[in-house]
């Protein structure tokens, strides 16, 4: 009686533990684990993700790492997984497959040679051939009137050897070369391959999510689609084998006697990675899909809820969670926008780039700013005068340096001051030291005495400002024109000689 009741305590208690893991997890080894192809990034809680981008694990595992593995046949392991993330599973070329699962050694990766076999409905015209960036993939080439070779093979095979069909025909007759000519089957309805010429009363059986409703001894299996959200296995008879609920459903009955299972859509940003064939409530929404982040888990018990997920931004995505998450786990489809956070809840292009970042995936609009700009909000803007950039995607201008200016916006650089003289107002000119000069500008750029003054200004500096003279006699000078006071003139030769000016002129003209 004692043993009885130690098993019985035993059995509960493993029992228990079961019913405490989490989803997609199971009870084994006096833990809960992550199903196969599932993977967590916390051991405490055993909150278990799907492996991402087509990768799954060799066995049942609970780091992301461990995710080193491409699930089926028609990937290979691209990149190998590292200690904080999956593997990099590419997909092989149109046509090919693996032939068979690698076994790969940690850290060793494939190429596209991996894909050495064809899937059904092609024939192998050439095996694979190099490695590394130069490999290629099995060349595999449909074959004809809905047939197959009927074999996955490593071999080059030819035309002639499509003599069965494809899933969901039926070999109607065959040709002179002795390949096979097949036939459609209804929707939803396949037959079993054969060598041998059949009709369409061989279509006999429902492929996955039909049923079976009439079997007509000329046209073979009529099978009718599982209603909606529901789902059955191959080859099953009557609605009520539609018991299981499709991805993103949820059950709330069971199928019962010409009645198939009552299967409801997850309320909004919330699905499943699979339906549960047992919960019958809405507890089994327990993810978010992808484009929303997850605001609270789903609740079981008296009072089940789905989880709660709220959608991403305009123009960012998600990948799928069953993990509470934050709006930083959006992605904006812009490589070059600024990473999304409680206090960044909208794409814009980060700073040194403009423009209207991507509204579509896997683009970009956001522009790096040119010379002469810079942005710090979203846009590019010109430098203001005084300041500069140079090369792209600047998030600011410097100001010129002693004795530079730049009186433009926009600028790429600043000009230098002319020789006795500063830069003045903020870097967007310059000023002569000396105080008789004539005034500075962009366009000249220079310093010299101004008009009936004489002088060298550009011997002018911070402490020497009265290197222009006054002409001495009221004597004229256009500016910068005398450099002594010889070269100052006087106001009678100054007008004897415009008026000899006007006299040339004149005669010039009567002429």
């Amino acid at each position: 009686m004692r043993q009885i009741l130690i098993s019985v305590i035993v059995y509960g208690l493993v029992a228990l533990s079961d019913q405490q893991c989490a989803d997609y997890a199971n009870y084994q080894n006096t833990l809960c684990q992550c199903v196969k192809g599932y993977y967590s990034t916390d051991p405490s809680t055993i909150v278990c993700q799907q492996c991402p981008g087509n990768t799954t694990t060799s066995v049942n595992q609970q780091n992301i790492s461990d995710c080193n593995v491409c699930s089926g046949r028609l990937y290979y392991v691209q990149t190998p997984a590292q200690a904080t993330q999956s593997a990099v599973c590419a997909k092989c070329p149109s046509g090919s497959q693996l032939f068979s699962p690698p076994s790969l050694q940690p850290g060793e990766s494939q190429d596209q040679s991996a894909c050495n076999a064809c899937l059904d409905g092609y024939y192998l015209a050439q095996v694979p051939s190099g490695s590394g960036a130069s490999a290629t993939a099995a060349q595999c080439i449909q074959c004809p009137n809905y047939s197959s070779t009927g074999t996955v093979g490593i071999d080059i095979q030819k035309v002639t050897d499509c003599k069965f069909c494809i899933q969901g025909a039926y070999l109607a007759a065959k040709a002179v070369d002795g390949s096979a000519i097949c036939q459609p089957c209804l929707e939803g309805v396949t037959a079993q391959k054969s060598s041998d010429i059949q009709n369409a009363s061989n279509c006999i059986t429902c492929q996955a999510g039909y049923y079976l409703d009439i079997y007509d001894n000329m046209l073979g299996a009529k099978c009718k689609l599982c209603p909606t959200g529901t789902f059955s296995s191959l080859n099953r008879s009557g609605i009520i084998n539609c018991v299981a609920c499709q991805k993103n459903y949820y059950k709330t009955q069971y199928a019962q006697v010409n009645i198939a299972a009552t299967c409801l859509l997850c309320p909004t940003g919330s699905g499943n990675y699979f339906s549960s064939s047992q919960t019958l409530d809405i507890s089994s929404c327990n993810i978010c899909l992808s484009g929303f982040y997850m605001t609270q888990a789903s609740k079981k018990g008296l009072s089940p809820a789905p989880a709660q997920c709220q959608q991403c931004p305009d123009n960012s995505t998600s990948n799928l969670t069953a993990l509470i998450n934050s709006i930083s786990s959006c992605t904006c489809y812009d490589q070059y926008a600024l990473p999304l956070s409680s206090s960044q809840k909208t794409c814009q292009c980060k700073p040194g780039y403009g423009g209207n970042v991507a509204i579509i995936p896997n683009s970009v609009g956001c522009k790096p700013c040119d010379p002469g700009f810079y942005s710090n909000s979203g846009q590019c803007t010109p430098c203001p005068p005084g300041t500069y950039s140079q090369g792209t995607s600047n998030t600011s201008c410097t100001p010129c340096g002693e004795g530079q200016f730049t009186s433009n916006p926009g600028s790429s650089s600043c000009s230098n001051c002319p020789i006795g003289s500063t830069n003045t107002n903020g870097n967007i000119g310059c000023k002569c030291y000396d105080l008789n000069s004539f005034s500075w500008s962009s366009i000249s750029n220079t310093c010299k005495c101004k008009a009936n003054y004489f002088g060298d200004a550009t011997l002018s500096t911070k402490s020497l400002t009265n290197i222009c003279q006054k002409c001495l006699n009221n004597g004229i000078s256009d500016p910068g024109a005398a450099k002594t006071q010889a070269n100052c003139k006087s106001q009678y030769q100054f007008s004897e000689l415009h008026i000899l000016e006007i006299i040339l002129i004149s005669i010039f003209i009567l002429i």
